[in-house]
């Protein structure tokens, strides 16, 4: 699943504090970020997703780049 070309509208959005911009992001990657952890750390998955978005979360106002870094 990916944004596409709308990802540069959606990532503007969600740094100046549009909820709905961050659920579009959360709702794009997070399905494959938990299938990723699971298959690295089945029993952290959960809590390693939360952590990284967190991490989202403080630093999503630095984040410069194409869809396919975030």
């Amino acid at each position: 699943m990916t944004i596409g070309p709308d990802f540069d509208n959606v990532l503007s959005a969600a740094q100046a504090g549009a909820e709905w911009a961050f659920t579009v992001l959360y709702r794009d990657v997070n399905p494959p970020l938990l299938r990723y952890l699971g298959a690295q750390a089945p029993a952290a998955a959960d809590d390693l997703a939360a952590e990284t978005w967190l991490a989202v979360a403080r630093q999503l106002g630095s984040f410069s780049g194409a869809e396919g870094a975030f």
